[in-house]
């Protein structure tokens, strides 16, 4: 028989101890931190144990063999400093093998409660998406370009100051606090109230007549329309809907913008052919009303900036047209042709600022609040309108005062036939 050797050491209390807690149940959540998901497994508690047995173990690790949760789960036992960690260590092993509901060793620096374990990730994920408001609801968290949702991402030269994804309140409370599409909102609603209360009281409603006042009311609507559209998109373009609801607002941004192209421009268009035989002004309003329509229809199926932009070319061409019919053979007030040409050429700067973005494309991330292209392109569209509403003032009180006795029917063609209709037959206004 070959030598026995001395006999082997004997296992001491401590490795006991250690052996026991890695035969114990160990549950740790799916989110916990980083140090519980290094002692869930057996090569966590191996290290635990070895450090243990060999007295390198710091407060730390020893408590993480003493501290477990009460039966019900949401208390937690935690025996002073001053107590034996291996005393306590196994009278944890014990009492967590045979407690009915025990939840087992808790692994941690803290502990927390059960109900926080639950929802903090659920918060956590939803303020990585940005879906949540912050907890100060004046002056919420601003996220950057790469933080909003890809609907939203429109502009990468536009860096900080994007609202987090809210309901309809919170978009609400944003007028309230400065981001990056303050200056749009404000810059388009502070019209809308200008419209409202001073342009009626513009319009010569007492020298106008039943054609006159169809007129002016679609110089108020048109006037008006755009501001609306966009007071709208702007302000609730970050519900967190998603980008079915986006795509509505965008589109009823675009409608309020083919209102004021058409029905707008309707006045300015009438006044041109008005002393005009019928048969030529018939047409021509046909004709406006035509290409409007195919505008309208653009626009509402156009999927990129520039497709947005060129639906209303045809619109606005036929508009070029007729201010060269008013230069070389008159019609409408004579005094307002400045206005007519600024109208159209102050729209078309403000597209082309905003196709090209500037100035944020060559200073990216020091605009992104104010005086970036989109902000600039607001501004002037609202003086192009304001060119439109003083032509058109001047086109509706040249129709109440002009005395031209168009040949050949009335506008329309039907007031001949119907009593006190639009436009009787060669109804005109004494001077």
């Amino acid at each position: 028989m070959p030598p026995q050797g001395p006999p082997g050491p004997q296992p001491q209390p401590a490795e006991r101890v250690a052996a026991a807690a890695m035969s114990a149940p160990v549950s740790a959540p799916a989110t916990a931190p980083d140090h519980r998901q290094q002692l869930a497994g057996d090569d966590g508690l191996a290290s635990l144990a070895s450090r243990v047995a060999n007295g390198s173990s710091d407060v730390y690790d020893q408590s993480v063999l003493r501290r477990r949760r009460d039966p019900d789960g949401d208390q937690v036992f935690c025996p002073p400093e001053t107590a034996s960690p291996v005393q306590d260590g196994a009278k944890g092993v014990s009492s967590a093998s045979s407690t009915p509901g025990n939840n087992g060793y808790v692994q941690g620096k803290a502990a927390v409660s059960r109900r926080d374990e639950e929802t903090r990730p659920v918060e956590r994920e939803a303020s990585e998406l940005g879906l949540l408001d912050a907890v100060d609801a004046k002056q919420p968290k601003l996220l950057t370009f790469d933080d909003v949702p890809q609907h939203l991402q429109f502009n990468p030269y536009i860096v900080t100051g994007y609202r987090p994804m809210s309901n309809f309140w919170g978009s609400l409370r944003s007028l309230f606090y400065l981001h990056n599409e303050t200056v749009n909102i404000v810059t388009h609603g502070i019209p809308i109230v200008y419209i409202l209360l001073v342009v009626p009281g513009l319009v010569p409603w007492g020298r106008l007549d039943r054609h006159g006042h169809f007129l002016a009311w679609c110089h108020l609507v048109g006037a008006v329309s755009p501001w609306v559209g966009s007071f709208v998109y702007h302000l609730f373009m970050n519900l967190q809907a998603g980008e079915r609801v986006y795509n509505r607002l965008l589109r009823l941004d675009m409608f309020g913008i083919w209102i004021c192209q058409s029905f707008g421009a309707l006045p300015m268009v009438t006044a041109t052919v008005y002393c005009l035989p019928w048969n030529v002004r018939w047409p021509v309003i046909s004709l406006y009303c035509g290409l409007s329509l195919c505008g309208l229809y653009k626009a509402m199926t156009a999927w990129s900036p520039w497709d947005r932009r060129l639906s209303f070319a045809l619109p606005w061409g036929s508009r070029i047209v007729l201010c060269l019919v008013r230069a070389v053979l008159g019609g409408g007030s004579p005094h307002n042709m400045l206005h007519l040409i600024l109208q159209d050429s102050v729209s078309l700067l403000g597209g082309v600022v905003g196709a090209v973005y500037f100035p944020e494309k060559y200073f990216p991330g020091w605009v992104d609040y104010c005086l970036n292209s989109h902000n600039i392109m607001h501004i002037l569209t609202v003086a192009a309108v304001y060119s439109m509403h003083c032509a058109t003032i001047q086109d509706l009180e040249w129709i109440a005062s002009v005395d031209c006795k168009p040949a050949g029917p009335p506008w329309p063609p039907w007031g001949a036939w119907v009593p006190g209709s639009l436009g009787a037959a060669n109804q005109s206004v004494e001077l």
